[in-house]
């Protein structure tokens, strides 16, 4: 048994046998109780968005988020840590990314660019936890339905091409981290309704890396694209309207034009 098995563990380098990095991050809260008045939209949805890298894709990402940082930071560092490009701190304007500190229209139009230029790939799964409470007796859980959705998909994209992968999330915590690590591996190893656990077998390790390195010199640039992916996908459901923040990466949505049911999931429809 892999240590990954049984604890969370960080992944720190990419293996060699490893063809496909999928990193995750969420929005919103998962528990159904905090439903409490449906208009209230940031309550009402909850969004898990995956990003597909290669390896070359990754290294790519890696070298521009260094150049970016480089570029507003002394060598990419603010206070003695690693910047990294933290979705709510960006749009608060806090740390890092204080106008006393930079220039946050400059910033974000360069993010923005960058965000385009880079390849990659997005599954992404959101839930209407008030309509989904209001349908069922018994609401499947939120999170593991998200959840599903996106390594459904991300495991037919390893099987379509004969590839192996990980999944790369965000640590949140010991205890939130167990948690997580439990429901993913009752995916791997009993499947689902939909798969058996033969189709999720692509998948060669679950991680969970925090926003920097033990020594704060250097951030994890797959954990920082899905967090800057995320944030503008959950606006645009929560708002049902194109945003320009969603606009510029919906062409990276699986399987685009047509990416309904593809790269995006939607519950209930």
């Amino acid at each position: 048994m892999y240590p990954w098995m049984e604890r969370p563990t960080v992944l720190e380098e990419w293996p060699e046998n490893i063809d496909r990095i999928l990193a995750i991050d969420e929005n919103g809260i998962p528990e159904l109780k905090s439903i409490v008045n449906p208009s209230n939209d940031l309550l009402q949805w909850f969004t898990i968005t995956g990003v597909m890298l290669t390896q070359q894709e990754f290294m790519n990402a890696r070298k521009n988020f260094v150049n970016l940082k480089s570029k507003y930071w002394n060598e990419g560092l603010f206070n003695g840590q690693r910047v990294v490009f933290h979705s709510r701190d960006i749009r608060k304007k806090i740390g890092a990314f204080n106008p006393r500190f930079v220039n946050p229209e400059d910033l974000k139009a360069d993010i923005d660019q960058l965000l385009v230029e880079l390849d990659y790939t997005i599954y992404t799964s959101s839930i209407d936890k008030f309509a989904h409470g209001r349908q069922y007796i018994y609401p499947y859980p939120v999170y593991d339905l998200c959840f599903e959705f996106v390594l459904e998909r991300f495991c037919h994209e390893l099987r379509n091409n004969r590839h192996t992968g990980l999944i790369v999330m965000e640590s949140r915590g010991f205890k939130e981290n167990q948690v997580l690590l439990k429901t993913a591996m009752n995916l791997l190893n009993k499947g689902n309704r939909y798969y058996s656990s033969d189709e999720f077998s692509l998948i060669k390790g679950i991680y969970f890396n925090p926003k920097r390195t033990k020594n704060k010199k250097l951030s994890f640039p797959m954990i920082e694209l899905a967090d800057l992916v995320s944030y503008p996908i959950h606006s645009y459901v929560r708002k049902n309207t194109e945003v320009t923040g969603f606009n510029i990466i919906k062409n990276k949505l699986y399987n685009h034009p047509n990416y309904s049911g593809f790269g995006m999931k939607i519950f209930p429809k």
